[in-house]
């Protein structure tokens, strides 16, 4: 994340999820012709962001190890899809009550030019436990306060932030006729066409009135700001130790090499485009449906917040003209929760 100026803020899209919108779409901030930015590469999460350990992986292809990681497969730099690996270290405890939450990108691609707006950067509770027990979407926002500290992933600056939600209720113009929801509520995704789901965003509350922070890339929040939920971020890199031969993808001449090959204790796991598989006694197979019209799975990170020894999975769907978010529970083929804004 990284706090701009207010008079240099730019922003590109008219999709979102609820965690990039701020209730109040009719509502432009003040804009400006936004700076010059490279072509060549994709944004990174922060200016100067540092490399992970993970990223020296050697990860196999789809049935030996090649010299090139994950993160450099056909389709370019993977890496803007997934989160800041560095959660600040400090004392957690077990709580009957947590949150996970996650803030979709917010800030302007190197193609946008003129003058564009950039939403709030706001968090969208995705996955909790409420005393004691597995939740997903709004009734994980429902139990949280109405203004909050959470901590997040992020490499530089500040790692605990104050967030709150929106006190205006939620108005939006779409296709299919206007959409309105009571404060603190809002869909879980608009895109010109529709609005889908409920959630409670959460946005956040800037250090400095003057500024506006934007994210390149996702990133996730926890509250409270010291709640242990086995939280693991992922990384588009492959796990040479995991044995991927004769796995199911490498008959199939339209599936690539796998992106992401990673274990949970005894659990492997890989995705392979839009196909998540789970390794059992019987090899790999399908751990969930092949995504209609996602291009790509990136599962962000790995949670056990109830402590039952079955984790949960945080999964980004890349798609060509937006994204969705979806989480997977307890070993099911079908997800808890999902939220896409992906209009095809």
């Amino acid at each position: 994340m990284h706090a701009l100026p207010r008079h240099t803020r730019a922003a590109l899209v008219m999709t979102c999820l609820a965690a990039a919108c701020d209730g109040r779409p009719s509502a432009a901030p003040p804009t400006a012709q936004p700076s010059a930015r490279p072509e060549a590469a994709p944004p990174s999460a922060t200016i100067a962001l540092p490399r992970s350990s993970a990223d020296a992986a050697t990860p196999p292809g789809s049935t030996a190890a090649t010299a090139a990681t994950a993160a450099t497969v056909k389709g370019g730099d993977l890496g803007r899809y997934y989160p800041e690996t560095h959660m600040p270290e400090g004392p957690t405890t077990r709580r009957a009550t947590a949150v996970l939450l996650l803030a979709t990108a917010n800030a302007p691609t190197p193609d946008v030019e003129g003058m564009r707006a950039i939403r709030r950067l706001a968090f969208q509770p995705v996955l909790c436990v409420v005393a004691g027990k597995l939740a997903t979407g709004a009734a994980c926002g429902e139990a949280m306060p109405a203004s909050a500290r959470v901590r997040v992933t992020r490499a530089d600056g500040p790692t605990e932030v104050d967030v709150e939600r929106s006190r205006a209720p939620f108005r939006a113009e779409v296709e299919d006729g206007p959409v309105q929801l009571p404060a603190p509520y809002a869909p879980a995704c608009c895109n010109y066409k529709a609005c889908h789901g409920k959630t409670i965003p959460y946005q956040l509350v800037e250090a400095d009135a003057r500024t506006v922070t934007v994210a390149t890339r996702p990133v996730l929040a926890v509250w409270p700001k010291d709640a242990d939920l086995d939280l693991v971020v992922r990384e588009p890199t492959v796990d040479p130790a995991i044995s991927v031969a004769n796995a199911p993808w490498t008959a199939d001449r339209g599936r690539t090499a796998p992106h992401q090959v990673f274990a949970i204790g005894a659990r492997r796991y890989a995705v392979v485009g839009d196909a998540l598989y789970a390794a059992g006694p019987s090899g790999w197979t399908p751990a969930a449906p092949r995504g209609v019209g996602a291009r790509r799975y990136h599962v962000l990170a790995t949670t056990d917040v109830d402590r039952d020894q079955r984790p949960e999975l945080l999964v980004y769907a890349e798609w060509a003209n937006d994204h969705g978010v979806a989480v997977f529970v307890n070993d099911a083929p079908t997800p808890a929760y999902e939220a896409s804004c992906g209009n095809i």
